[in-house]
């Protein structure tokens, strides 16, 4: 099953093959220094990227199309070598409830997640309830309300209690009900943000405290068009909330989809899902391989 993900993150290989195939890059070290580039306008990372041109350097034929042929298929296994490991589907089961807690910053896309995964969860027959502990946004309880009618899924909401309150209650419902996957939503923040990351504190506190036959999950979604800022951001929240795994969204409309070579190299977390349109079945498991495909294109 194909990603989708952004039409100019096809034109990754394009520009590799050129330099491979330029009867004018002779040299070998700077034939290595412009894949560099190439690899590090993708938004690969520092660490990765050297470990990907040591590798081709020393494994690769020197001349002409072999060379583009098997720098291909040696940049193919060091990408999967750097994913594949990351690479790891949540474990839901029917017998203890799943209490998935998304967080991250303003504007990555938490709430928009939450539907689609309320979604994708329910397709899989699962039963499911939404929390809209987001409640300084009047339109994000909206939203989520409306995700919840459109998918029609059960939402927990207030307009007058603060976000532990409405976690509480959530996860309340959800382990008296035994519903399988719940899925809470928070107010973006920035990691910077000292009184809004306690609140995230409490709210975590609230939820762990009161899911002692429940299995507390924490996701950080990450908008892929932020770059290599999300390195800081994953490491920032795993840090001071504590990271179970990962959501990339927005893979559709970036160049930058490297990124998750980057996260997985320097970071070390889980991607557990990936955003590649606005449908509501446009979010899918992480497949590395599929994904190394679309990248190279």
């Amino acid at each position: 099953m194909t990603h989708k993900i952004g039409n100019n993150i096809d034109k990754v290989w394009e520009k590799i093959q050129k330099i491979f195939n330029d009867p004018k890059k002779t040299d070998k070290q700077e034939l290595m220094d412009r894949l560099e580039d190439i690899l590090l306008e993708s938004d690969i990372g520092a660490l990765a990227a050297r470990q990907i041109v040591e590798n081709i350097s020393r494994k690769t034929s020197t001349k002409g199309v072999d060379r583009a042929k098997s720098g291909r298929g040696v940049l193919y296994n060091e990408l999967l070598t750097i994913l594949r490991p990351f690479e790891k589907p949540l474990k839901v089961s029917t017998k203890v409830p799943t209490i998935l807690l998304l967080i991250g910053v303003n504007g990555s896309g938490k709430t928009t997640v939450a539907g689609k995964l309320a979604n994708l969860f329910k397709e899989r027959q699962y039963s499911v309830l939404l929390g809209a502990a987001d409640t300084f946004r009047a339109a994000g309880i909206e939203q989520i309300r409306s995700w919840g009618q459109q998918v029609s899924v059960p939402v927990v909401d207030s307009n007058d209690e603060d976000p532990a309150s409405v976690t509480y209650k959530t996860i309340k419902k959800a382990v008296g009900e035994s519903i399988n996957v719940t899925i809470i939503d928070t107010a973006g923040r920035l990691p910077t943000q000292l009184n809004l990351m306690n609140e995230l504190k409490k709210i975590k506190k609230v939820a762990r405290k009161n899911h002692q036959t429940a299995n507390l999950i924490t996701l950080l979604t990450i908008d892929a068009n932020t770059g290599q800022n999300s390195i800081n951001q994953v490491n920032m929240f795993n840090e001071k909330i504590g990271v179970d795994g990962l959501i990339l969204t927005k893979l559709d409309g970036t160049s930058k989809g490297g990124v998750i070579v980057a996260i997985a190299k320097e970071n070390g977390l889980p991607i557990n899902f990936i955003g590649t349109g606005e449908k509501v079945d446009d979010l899918k498991l992480f497949d590395a391989d599929q994904f190394v495909v679309d990248l190279l294109g």
